[in-house]
């Protein structure tokens, strides 16, 4: 075989993995629109993921899922709420000496939990108060457990003022009247 037919052969089949590549992406790019912007596209794509899920088996034993719940026996057996973030840390420790797999905290903490004056004694063994403060106790399980998810909210406030746009403007820049 000549030495240029060789090299030929090599290019030839560069340039068809292209073309095939081109046609994937085509077609790739039409299913995605087809399933996202029709509603027979959409049904379509429901209906194979259903039959797929149908196929995967479920685990004949499926994980328990124990809910701990805060209510009023909870808040009765333990104060009121909030409690401090030491005590849910102490549950966050004990669920993951327990085993849990996951801990899953559906608790909003909108605001920093304030340090708690505790009781205790001094190294010359008298009554003393120590001020404990709970977040980095809080945040210490929470690392260690390494499967704890905690939700958060996003609120934003005091946007700041914005300049007035050139539209808004007329040709003293000074503000067009409203209307």
């Amino acid at each position: 075989m000549p030495a240029s037919a060789a090299a030929a052969k090599p290019t030839f089949r560069r340039s068809r993995l292209w073309v095939a590549l081109f046609i994937a992406a085509g077609l790739g790019a039409a299913v995605a629109a087809f399933t996202n912007l029709t509603t027979q596209g959409r049904a379509l794509e429901l209906k194979v993921s259903d039959s797929f899920r149908s196929l995967a088996s479920l685990p004949d034993d499926p994980a328990p899922v124990t809910v701990i719940a805060i209510d009023d026996a909870a808040i009765q057996a333990f104060g009121h709420w909030p409690w401090p973030w030491t005590s849910l840390a102490d549950v966050i420790d004990l669920l993951n000496e327990m085993g849990a797999r996951l801990v899953v905290l559906d608790i909003e903490f909108p605001e920093e939990d304030t340090p708690r004056a505790v009781d205790d004694i001094g190294p010359d063994g008298k009554a003393a108060e120590r001020v404990v403060h709970t977040v980095p106790r809080f945040v210490e399980s929470v690392r260690k457990a390494g499967n704890v998810v905690i939700p958060f909210s996003l609120y934003i406030e005091d946007l700041p003022a914005t300049e007035p746009s050139a539209a808004a403007t007329d040709e003293t820049g000074e503000g067009a009247p409203a209307e």
